[in-house]
């Protein structure tokens, strides 16, 4: 069960995802910059809502609906599967830093 309204993957997580096709954003968002570091620049991202599904591509009565902000490649990928109307996807995250991180996206079969 999700204790936030954000959905957040660790390094090697899979989830499998029930997009809703009609709650995508494209969106400019500047994050916070750590101490010390120069002020990060706006960025291009993609914003959808979505509920985490069981492994059976099921979605339990309880789930609430999330927001996941990725970068514009991944959305990209995302929105090429649900634009084909397959809004089940599993999603897996490798990496864990800024710049390593790399999401792969298919249709939940």
């Amino acid at each position: 069960m999700q204790n936030s309204k954000f959905l957040k993957f660790a390094d090697g997580e899979e989830k499998v995802l029930l997009f809703d096709p009609n709650k995508a954003e494209h969106v400019v968002l500047t994050y916070p910059s750590k101490e010390g570091e120069p002020e990060n620049k706006p960025t291009n991202r993609i914003r959808f809502y979505l509920k985490a599904a069981k492994v059976d591509g099921t979605i339990a009565d309880d789930v609430e609906e999330v927001e996941w902000t990725t970068s514009e490649t991944t959305g990209k990928e995302v929105l090429r599967w649900v634009l084909k109307g397959f809004f089940l996807l599993d999603v897996s995250r490798k990496g864990s830093g800024k710049f390593d991180t790399k999401y792969t996206i298919s249709p939940h079969l």
